[in-house]
């Protein structure tokens, strides 16, 4: 899988979710990039996503 941008996973998350990205931001978690999006779901929850830069997968 190829690198993900904070933006391309901010789109994903909203495309997939429907809901409303509440804030976006890179991270360094042991050694890796994560994209942390945090998310106000259709149900009014709120839900951190964790997107791997390097691979596009959701943790």
């Amino acid at each position: 899988m190829a690198p993900v941008t904070l933006d391309e996973a901010v789109a994903q998350v909203q495309a997939r979710t429907g809901g409303r990205v509440l804030s976006a931001e890179t991270l360094d978690e042991e050694g890796q990039r994560v994209h942390r999006i945090r998310v106000l779901l259709q149900d009014q929850r709120v839900r951190d996503i964790r997107v791997d830069a390097a691979t596009g997968q959701w943790q």
